[in-house]
Parts: structure tokens; sequence; C-alpha cells
């Protein structure tokens, strides 16, 4: 965060990949289509499932490690807009399947506005 907020976008990028790993939640930097668009559909589908209501009803995240990757990717957002815009749908998708596996954080709901984002929603 320290390295975003003075504007040292392209090496926060860089470190937070090395974070998310030491948090179990290892991202390649590398954008594929082909890979991540399937897999924002998948979790679309898991969506589908879900109420708002449920969806209101999910628990907190317990996980501390989910926790943190969690507030890192809502943290690496606004870099991820200067250096790597496709990286974006990346990392929604991936705040959204912690968030529906492991429970709801503060950060989840940017990160379903960043999910729907990317949609086109």
């Amino acid at each position: 965060q320290t390295l975003a907020s003075t504007g040292n976008f392209k090496n926060a990028f860089d470190k937070f990949f090395e974070v998310m790993k030491q948090l179990g939640e290892e991202l390649s930097p590398n954008v594929d289509p082909s890979i991540i668009f399937p897999a924002m559909y998948a979790t679309k589908n898991d969506l589908n499932k879900y109420s708002t209501e449920d969806l209101m009803n999910v628990p907190k995240m317990t996980d501390k490690k989910k926790q943190w990757a969690m507030t890192f990717m809502d943290s690496i957002i606004p870099c991820v807009f200067v250096i790597s815009p496709l990286f974006l749908p990346t990392i929604a998708n991936r705040m959204m399947s912690l968030s529906l596996r492991y429970g709801l954080t503060k950060e989840s709901a940017f990160g379903l506005y960043s999910y729907c984002y990317c949609l086109g929603c």
C-alpha cells in the first residue's frame, strides 16, 4: 500500500504477487483471456445459485490469510488500472471466489463491483 500511495505503481504491482503467494493465493501476472473468462463465467454460475437474501447472509470470513489476501487485492486495484488494466478480471474473480468460499469481508463489496464491471453488468 505504501508503494502505491507514493505513486510507485510498478513496484507495488510486482510486490503484490510476492505477498499473494505468501498468503497462499498465487496469481500469475500474465493475462490469459482463455483462462480468466471461463473462470469468471464459472463464478457467475456460482453466484446465480444465491438469491440476494442468501448473499446478504453469507457469513463473515474467518480465515486470516484469506482476509489479508482480500485486503491486498482491494488495495492493488488502483495500480492495476494504471499498470495492467487487463489484469482486473483476474483480481475481481479471485475476490468473488474467495468471498463465496470463505465468507465476506468489507472488501467483498468492492470485489463484487469490480467483478460486475468486468462482466459489463
